[in-house]
């Protein structure tokens, strides 16, 4: 609960706000795949706040901003026809679980070092480790239905 209001009470108090909220996918070797910008999406927005959604903005062991925050601008105009303001504040949320240490260092690691561009938040989930495209179309169906 704690964690929820100081979210909200940050979100309150910024000029504009994207949050991005990396979805881990393709476990190989305990570490993300690399970004792909045309996985990312404008999920909801208000004339100040932006919600958006992807893989982990992570290219081998470098945090990948610049090519995060192309992909955020291209998504929002080419999506829900959005431009981005020109300077925004970037809360990355990721749902890294335990054993993804490797790259939640590297997510910490950039947001220390570069502070004045956003803030990174982890919220745990702990889940299936499997790709559901590993398995047949049918089995999906049955078995991945969310």
């Amino acid at each position: 609960l704690h964690r929820k209001q100081t979210f909200q009470q940050e979100m309150a108090c910024s000029e504009t706000s994207l949050i991005w909220v990396a979805f881990t996918s393709y476990l190989v070797g305990l570490q993300a795949e690399n970004f792909h910008p045309e996985r990312t999406r404008l999920i909801d927005w208000t004339p100040r706040n932006y919600l958006f959604r992807g893989n982990m903005p992570i290219n081998g062991s470098q945090f990948a901003y610049d090519e995060l925050v192309s992909a955020l601008r291209s998504a929002a105009l080419r999506q829900k026809n959005v431009s981005l303001p020109e300077t925004f504040n970037l809360t990355d949320i990721s749902y890294l679980n335990p054993f993804e240490f490797e790259d939640e260092e590297i997510e910490i690691n950039f947001f220390k070092r570069n502070s004045s561009l956003g803030t990174f938040v982890n919220w745990i989930i702990v889940g299936d480790v499997f790709d559901p495209d590993w398995f047949p179309e049918d089995d999906r169906k049955v078995c991945f239905v969310t």
